[in-house]
């Protein structure tokens, strides 16, 4: 016959299974845009020191990983619907915001800026935007930027030319097809570094964080991002 001790452990083992949270996803998928020399998609294949970094977390925080290459657009879809699970990006699309959980602090930082070919084109405020042909890259936002020069391009007071990759903008700009290009100063200085091109000058318009964001969908995504930052604070 079981004593009482033997009979409440025994009744513990068993409600135990029962306690614990269900499996945590080990096996995490990292999307990641092009954006060189940070993130490079390069016929398919996942590469850049951003890329790596995420790589390295992932592993340093216990899990196994797989990366893929995502247009923009659809990568922040993707990470909102759980078709991806993590992502170092800006915090700032209101879209999805509610579908994903962010690193309270950013864990990189990029600048955005506006690039001519002579000082004197670029503009000291926005005020003297109006009548400049600008050029910008399908597919992003520029921190909610890009939805400012639509509506002024609606009003009729300035162009926007849209290209498909950093570098078929910065030849629009060479080309005097644009007098200001919108882009940051990581991917205009990777192009410039790839290139013969002679410098650009830039006004710095913003420095934007970049933050880990998991999406919702998976599975113990708070615990995935506590992991994840815990891991990075230890690589550092």
């Amino acid at each position: 016959m079981l004593n009482k001790s033997a009979l409440s452990l025994m009744l513990s083992l068993m409600l135990l299974p029962l306690s614990l949270p269900a499996a945590q996803a080990e096996t995490l998928k990292i999307g990641i845009l092009n954006l060189p020399p940070a993130y490079i998609c390069k016929e398919g294949k996942p590469a850049g020191y951003y890329t790596k970094l995420l790589e390295q977390v992932a592993a340093r925080a216990g899990f196994k990983y797989s990366t893929q290459c995502l247009p923009t657009k659809r990568l922040y879809m993707s990470l909102a619907n759980g078709e991806i699970d993590l992502f170092m990006g800006l915090n700032e699309n209101q879209k999805y915001n509610d579908r994903i959980v962010a690193s309270e602090y950013p864990i990189r930082e990029i600048h955005l800026g506006l690039y001519a070919l002579s000082q004197s084109i670029l503009p000291s405020s926005q005020a003297e935007w109006s009548g400049k042909r600008f050029v910008v890259i399908n597919g992003y936002e520029y921190s909610g930027l890009i939805v400012e020069l639509e509506k002024l391009e609606l009003q009729g007071k300035i162009t926007i030319h849209r290209a498909n990759n950093h570098k078929n903008a910065m030849k629009m700009l060479y080309s005097n097809r644009a007098d200001l290009l919108l882009d940051y100063e990581l991917a205009v200085k990777g192009t410039l570094d790839a290139s013969d091109s002679p410098e650009l000058f830039r006004q710095k318009i913003s420095a934007l964080g970049l933050h880990f964001l998991v999406s919702k969908k998976t599975p113990h995504a708070e615990n995935v991002l506590e992991r994840l930052i815990r891991a990075q604070q230890e690589l550092q």
